[in-house]
């Protein structure tokens, strides 16, 4: 079994791919499995960043729950708060 925070074959963490699909039972189990709510892609984009742009309101909040932090960096930019 992979580790929780291995980014997959694009360079992004299974757990972004839950935010970005709104799956917030599967950002649960990774997550209670020890997934780290701000492992981000080579952009350093975080679970949140993926759950925000596509209004994943569910997943956004398992992750904020999580303690996810609420303002991160990019590399394109400064942070962006939630």
């Amino acid at each position: 079994m992979q580790a929780p925070d291995v980014r997959g074959q694009y360079g992004v963490p299974p757990l972004q791919m839950a935010g970005w699909a709104n799956a917030a039972e599967a950002a649960e189990a990774m997550l209670a499995g020890g997934a780290s709510p701000d492992t981000g892609d080579e952009r350093l984009r975080t679970p949140c960043h993926a759950a925000a742009a596509r209004d994943a309101s569910e997943a956004l909040e398992v992750l904020l729950s999580s303690g996810a932090q609420m303002e991160v960096m990019i590399r394109a930019g400064p942070s962006l708060p939630f």
